[in-house]
């Protein structure tokens, strides 16, 4: 876990899920907290981060699932076991049909990390609230703004919420941008997501221009808005060795020569070069 200093009675923290390098960010005031994603692989990850977050000593207002990769939600059994006052957010209701979608492939592929956490057995839609279209308040006396944006075509993902707060002049960039870790471009990403990214990419960086910018994201520490050139970068080799006619242990062995430093080699880089997709494009 550590701790970030957004502003005086305003804090950030982070807890890691140590494969994935996926994040829960916890934001908080000086009585309430909104946790945003929960960075864990089944219940047993879920219980790790509901202590994370009671260890804060804030109330929790509410869990914003910011788009439908397992990461993302299948930590939200024991939180809401342990938090049951605490609202579980959505952007749009699509997101609560993503969710779904993806407990029942995983079902389908025999990966639900434990039975309960099937579609079938867990109503993930009964448990989703909507955010308001202005976006979330964080209550208390030092009070943040959480206002969602949804990107509107698949990218890393089909959909993804990102989080401005004006507040503390603070994105959450949810899987759009990763920070030193390799990229998901694994099953369900496709050219024309690679190309869609690039381009909402181009739409956030010239929406929050400027280092001043802090910026969060789903994967990797606290840092600022060049991290949204540094994926534009790596997308940009990304499809240039697909181009090229890269492919497979090849196309692995190359993104990792031009990011040596990255996280993730060994689960989202694998998934991206063996994604069946480049074999047909």
């Amino acid at each position: 876990m550590s701790t970030t200093l957004l502003a005086p009675h305003i804090e950030l923290r982070r807890f890691t899920h140590p494969y994935f390098n996926a994040n829960a960010w916890l934001v908080c005031n000086d009585e309430h907290a909104v946790l945003i994603d929960t960075a864990s692989n089944g219940n047993d990850d879920g219980a790790r981060v509901a202590d994370f977050v009671a260890a804060s000593g804030r109330s929790l207002h509410a869990i914003i699932l910011s788009h439908g990769h397992p990461d993302i939600f299948f930590g939200i059994k024991p939180l809401r076991t342990r938090f049951p006052s605490a609202k579980v957010l959505v952007a749009k209701s699509e997101i609560g049909d993503d969710i779904v979608g993806m407990a029942q492939t995983m079902e389908k592929f025999g990966m639900l990390p434990s039975p309960d956490l099937s579609a079938s057995v867990t109503d993930y839609r009964a448990m989703l609230e909507v955010l308001p279209e202005g976006g979330l308040v964080l209550p208390g006396e030092h009070k943040i703004t959480l206002r969602p944006w949804v990107t509107p075509g698949p990218s890393e993902f089909t959909r993804l919420t990102l989080l401005w707060m004006p507040e503390v002049q603070t994105l959450f960039a949810s899987d759009l941008a990763y920070n030193h870790v390799h990229a998901w471009a694994g099953m369900g990403v496709d050219r024309q997501s690679l190309k869609n990214w690039l381009e909402y990419l181009d739409g956030v960086i010239a929406a929050h221009p400027g280092p001043e910018v802090r910026v969060i994201t789903g994967h990797g520490p606290v840092t600022d808005s060049n991290v949204l050139l540094a994926q534009r970068a790596y997308l940009s080799d990304l499809l240039r060795l697909l181009d090229d006619g890269v492919r497979g242990e090849a196309l692995e062995a190359a993104m990792k020569r031009r990011y040596p430093g990255h996280a993730g080699d060994g689960f989202q880089l694998h998934m991206t070069a063996t994604n069946p997709v480049w074999s047909s494009t």
